[in-house]
């Protein structure tokens, strides 16, 4: 749906596609209060699990040739900062 403008989907179409996913490529606040709720509405009619890119940040699909999507990871639910890794102590460096 791109970025979740009112005009981005219309409710014939999601029914026509039944998506299994939507994902909102929006900024953290932004201006235009993207997704609409209308277009929320519609993609929750038709049972897509929704991911916007704010609160997701990188959103990652593995994919299986015959059985599709088997996954979508939101990268800061499962991603790690490189600076909460695990810090080895001096004494224990080789």
């Amino acid at each position: 749906p791109h970025h979740g403008s009112r005009s981005s989907s219309s409710t014939a179409f999601l029914r026509r596609v039944r998506p299994e996913y939507a994902v909102f490529t929006v900024a953290h606040r932004n201006r235009h209060l993207h997704p609409s709720p209308e277009v929320v509405r519609r993609y929750r009619l038709v049972g897509a699990k929704m991911l916007d890119s704010a609160a997701a940040g990188q959103v990652r699909f593995r994919l299986h040739p015959e059985r599709g999507v088997e996954a979508a990871d939101e990268w800061r639910r499962t991603g790690r900062r490189w600076w909460h890794a695990p810090v080895q102590p001096v004494a224990e460096r080789g």
